[in-house]
Parts: structure tokens; C-alpha cells; sequence
């Protein structure tokens, strides 16, 4: 992505760092991220670290998933407790970070002048219960499978796929719904 901006601007900095860690030299008009926080930890903190770097008058806006209990969630969890490899999911299980709107409200209310925080549930149209599971696997998945060796990572999709086809039923077209939550916070500053 960071090679793709600077080819469309060439004229902009851009920097490549670890949001987790980073800390700018000066301040910014629009502080935004779109779905990365929830793989750091600690949200109360680094949101209220990330709007300290928000000038007057800017913002910060970001857009996090907000699914932690959804269907294909609770399945990959409690496929992870499949007492094989339980222990080595316990990091996994961990990984994201999903957050209350007032875990974010209460960090933010403070210092900022004025605060925005909704939640939209989207309802992606999906070939199949398959296609579902092709999705979480480059997200939400990935860090299931990283503990896993590549038969256990087979199987672990196989149990993910038997599992999404009897959660998501196929609609009239033969399609899927997924529903996906997702929760947006803009502090203003």
C-alpha cells in the first residue's frame, strides 16, 4: 500500500512505522485509521496517545471491526479449544482487540471537544459459506493458523468450512449473508 501512495504522490512524506510505537515530531490535522488498530493492544491507551498527535481543530477517525461475537468468530473459537492444540491458541485467541463504544468514549470523552462513535452491520453478499471462510482466513484467522502446523491448518478450515455452511444458509440466489460489524470513532480536537 505504502509503495502504491507514493507512486499516486509522489510529492507527500510517507512514513512506514509501527503505530504502536510511533511517535511523530509534530502534530497533524487528521490522525485516521482504517481497520488496524484492533491488532494492537491496550485501546484505551494508544487511542488517547493517537489523539494527543491530533492539532487543534483536527481529528482523529478510525474504523475498527466490532464482531467479536459474531458466528464465524464463535466457531473459530471454539474450534481453537479443540484440546490438540488449545494451548498453543491461547495467543491467537488473544490477538485482536475488540473494543466497547465506551471503552473509547471514556478514553476520548476527556480531551476531546466533541466525540462521534457509531456502529453499521453490513450484510456482504458472499458466493458461499466457503467464501466466508476464504475471508476471515486473511484477517481474523491468520494468527489460528500461524500456530498450526499445514495438515492442522487443513483441518482446522475444513472444521471452519463444515461449520459456516451450517451457520450461514444459502439464500434464495444461493448466496450467503454475512453480516459484519464494524465501529467508527472521530474525535475532535
Amino acid at each position: 500500500m505504502i509503495t502504491s501512495a507514493r507512486a499516486a504522490d509522489p510529492d507527500s512524506d510517507w512514513i512506514e512505522a509501527d503505530i504502536g510505537t510511533w511517535r511523530p515530531e509534530r502534530s497533524f490535522d487528521l490522525v485516521f485509521s482504517n481497520a488496524a488498530l484492533q491488532w494492537i493492544p491496550d485501546h484505551a491507551a494508544l487511542v488517547g496517545r493517537l489523539f494527543a498527535m491530533v492539532s487543534r481543530g483536527g481529528a482523529l477517525a478510525f474504523q475498527i471491526p466490532s464482531d467479536a461475537d459474531s458466528t464465524v468468530r464463535t466457531f473459530i473459537r471454539q474450534i481453537s479449544e479443540d484440546p490438540a492444540w488449545n494451548t498453543r491458541m491461547a495467543a491467537a485467541r488473544g490477538a485482536l482487540t475488540m473494543e466497547t463504544p465506551a471503552v473509547y468514549y471514556d478514553a476520548l470523552a476527556v480531551a476531546a471537544r466533541a466525540l462521534d462513535i457509531w456502529e453499521t452491520e453490513y450484510s456482504h453478499v458472499m458466493e458461499s459459506p466457503q467464501a466466508i471462510v476464504d475471508w476471515v482466513a486473511g484477517t481474523g484467522l491468520r494468527p489460528f493458523l500461524d500456530g498450526l502446523e499445514a495438515d492442522e491448518q487443513s483441518e482446522f478450515i475444513d472444521r471452519l468450512g463444515a461449520r459456516a455452511a451450517a451457520g450461514y444458509p444459502r439464500r434464495v440466489d444461493g448466496r450467503v449473508l454475512f453480516p459484519f460489524r464494524r465501529l467508527f470513532v472521530v474525535a475532535y480536537a
